[in-house]
């Protein structure tokens, strides 16, 4: 079995709670606001957890993180982008107002430059939603 950050989480709360993150960003990024931005789907976050599994292992530095520091840090991976997947239409018309734009079909670059500015209050949004319960 190859290294896995995940696997070292012990405690059952903990893993819960990460399955839970997991389960709802997926139906956040399986609903993609932009299609024409690289991949930021499941597909990524899990990407992400290999490249750090892979360095950790290559580094020979598997015990450097304890339980708690691998379930922030995947929860970190598969939360990463979820503001840009999830941006709510009337928000969208406050920006094209606000910017005196439009938001037809053959401005894709508006609706990119305002997903990097609202991403992180979209973020914060997202994360409330997903909050999980969590007993240590």
């Amino acid at each position: 079995m190859s290294f896995s950050i995940i696997n070292k989480i012990v405690n059952e709360s903990l893993k819960i709670s990460l399955l839970n993150i997991k389960h709802k960003s997926q139906l956040i990024h399986n609903n993609p606001f932009l299609y024409s931005f690289t991949d930021h789907s499941i597909n990524h976050s899990e990407r992400m957890l290999s490249c750090i599994n892979s360095y950790l292992a290559e580094c020979q530095q598997k015990n450097l993180l304890n339980q708690y520091e691998c379930y922030v840090l995947a929860a970190a991976v598969y939360l990463h982008d979820i503001g840009i997947q999830n941006t709510k239409t009337d928000m969208l018309e406050k920006f094209a107002t606000t910017h005196n734009v439009s938001f037809n079909g053959d401005r894709p670059e508006l609706k990119a430059e305002f997903i990097r500015q609202e991403e992180y209050r979209k973020s914060y949004r997202c994360v409330r939603m997903i909050e999980t319960p969590m007993m240590i």
